[in-house]
């Protein structure tokens, strides 16, 4: 019964992304990664098991595009400032909308805002899919 209920569940997750890993010792895992949480990794492979996997098993390379495609990546040394005064502003207006001080229309214009200087702080400094996925975080 446990087991049909985790199936049914994990059937109803979406995936961050389907396609094929390389890990550590050369091997390809294939299939959708179903989660990244901390640094384990759920797959549901072609054959509809879901493995767990240490992000730490896979090459650099392919943790950061784990990473990327789960909307999870590492924040830049050079952004990180940057990337928590925009999530500071974006909280703070969150708060004021939330106590009636603000309305929809002004918290949309000031996320959209702190979204955007975000994103001229990062420049050419991340590619931009990274920047998209670090904006997402905010």
């Amino acid at each position: 019964m446990v087991r049909l209920f985790v199936i049914l569940v994990l059937g109803c997750l979406p995936a961050c992304y389907g396609g094929s890993w390389t890990n550590k010792a050369g091997h390809a895992v294939s299939g959708d990664l179903i989660e990244l949480k901390g640094n384990q990794i759920a797959i549901q492979l072609s054959s509809g098991t879901v493995r767990n996997f240490p992000l730490a098993a896979f090459r650099a390379d392919q943790q950061d595009r784990i990473k990327l495609a789960c909307g999870q990546p590492d924040i830049p040394d050079g952004l990180r400032a940057s990337h928590a005064f925009a999530k500071r502003q974006i909280k703070r207006a969150g708060l004021l909308k939330e106590q009636g001080q603000m309305n929809a229309e002004e918290y949309e214009k000031l996320c959209s805002e702190a979204k955007r200087v975000f994103r001229l702080s990062a420049g050419k400094k991340v590619p931009d899919a990274v920047a998209d996925a670090l904006c997402e975080q905010l």
